[in-house]
């Protein structure tokens, strides 16, 4: 790992330090709000839990898999840590497959509360993606490394849960003397969730990125993403949930996703 990934690492591990020593000393009389975890879109609130996401796609142009462990600590109601790796297999309709790790990410992410008596949430954060795909296999990157501020707005509402995610992912170490141009993209995410009661609810969900600058100048792409999440063992933490995405835009690379989900939270 190189140095500048190292730095990278370390700052964010300092940042979660920094920000869960201002807030160990929470009055106890804080707010809190927490957000059932959506599907597709990453959900607001401030969490301790596992995470499990196995995704398949297919289309003219063939198959894709994915499995994503995630875990993520919180050290209050408004800071929480998190890693992620992504395993993911292709295979074209054209060429020779290939599987391996993806994505690997290490996120922080810190709630405002101020809003909490009315239902509402206000987070932000930044997500660091570290090399460890395989540019010559489609895999990821071997060489990119990323960082994405983000921020987001949840509001419940009686039965329902709105959460509304935005992401601005970049690269800060392409090479451009080689005439390497990667991409910069806004990714969006929007999601209403209804509970049909203490453990079922529905979910739909809107996904989309906007390349800003890099290789895919103006290309958006935006899935429609219906799904159901259920609390299979509430006594014990687990939520299952399942979601099938469809593309909206022109010229997709798949026409469906499948992903099941299971959520562990401690």
């Amino acid at each position: 790992m190189s140095a500048r990934i190292r730095s990278l690492s370390t700052l964010v591990l300092a940042a979660a330090g920094v920000a869960a020593a201002d807030h160990a000393h929470a009055h106890a009389s804080d707010a809190s709000l927490h957000f059932n975890h959506p599907i597709v879109t990453e959900s607001p609130s401030p969490d301790t839990k596992l995470a499990t996401y196995l995704r398949h796609a297919d289309g003219d142009e063939g198959s894709e898999s994915e499995l994503e462990v995630e875990a993520e600590y919180a050290f209050s109601h408004v800071l929480s840590i998190a890693i992620s790796a992504e395993w993911a297999s292709i295979d074209p309709e054209e060429g020779s497959g290939a599987s391996g790790l993806a994505a690997l990410e290490i996120a922080v992410k810190l709630a405002n509360v101020a809003f909490a008596k009315q239902g509402i949430l206000v987070t932000s954060g930044l997500e660091v993606g570290l090399p460890v795909g395989d540019d010559d296999d489609g895999l990821g990157s071997d060489h990119l490394t990323t960082i994405a501020p983000f921020a987001a707005i949840g509001w419940k509402h009686g039965a329902a849960e709105t959460v509304a995610f935005f992401t601005l992912e970049a690269p800060i170490n392409q090479d451009q003397g080689a005439g390497e141009e990667a991409e910069t993209e806004l990714e969006f995410d929007l999601s209403y969730l209804h509970h049909l009661d203490s453990r079922c609810a529905l979910l739909l969900e809107l996904n989309g990125s906007t390349v800003l600058s890099g290789d895919g100048d103006g290309t958006t792409e935006i899935d429609l993403s219906p799904g159901v999440k259920w609390k299979a063992l509430p006594e014990h933490g687990l939520d299952i949930a399942f979601a099938l995405s469809f593309p909206l835009h022109d010229d997709p690379e798949h026409d469906w996703q499948a992903q099941l989900a299971a959520f562990w939270h401690l």
